[in-house]
């Protein structure tokens, strides 16, 4: 398994903060509780969200949340759809939290699907979050998402 470079817990903070900031000025808003993490991805940093089947797509059932470095894309399972599951919103808005990190610090850590894929079991190009599978890229997600 590849390892990810080691990134301090203030140093994540930091960059989950930065980002909020830069939203916050370019769109003339302040950080409040429940950001508009869907205007973060799709406005700020220009990427196409969406829901999608995991298991279908993937052929995996364990699998959350997608992020799609070649498309520029995240993918949500339909699992957490607010919408149809709003019992599920606050995992749903971790699970986004926690895509934005995967783009934010492990992007340039996966290539093209022309190339093998440093996330050895993901399909090249592609950062797959798996409920079985924990390792530092997940650690450092999860923490600036927290």
């Amino acid at each position: 398994m590849t390892r990810s470079r080691y990134i301090a817990e203030k140093d994540l903070e930091q960059k989950a903060l930065a980002l909020l900031e830069g939203y916050c000025h370019r769109f003339s808003r302040t950080i409040v509780p429940n950001m508009p993490l869907e205007e973060v991805i799709e406005c700020l940093l220009g990427l196409s969200f969406g829901f999608e089947d995991m298991t279908t797509r993937f052929g995996s059932s364990d699998i959350l949340g997608a992020t799609i470095v070649d498309s520029r894309e995240i993918l949500i399972d339909t699992s957490l759809d607010p919408y149809d599951h709003p019992v599920r919103e606050g995992r749903y808005r971790f699970t986004l939290a926690h895509e934005i990190g995967h783009w934010v610090l492990h992007r340039q850590q996966v290539v093209s699907r022309d190339q093998r894929s440093l996330f050895e079991a993901d399909p090249a190009g592609t950062i797959l979050c798996r409920a079985l599978r924990y390792d530092q890229r997940e650690w450092q997600a999860n923490q600036f998402a927290a």
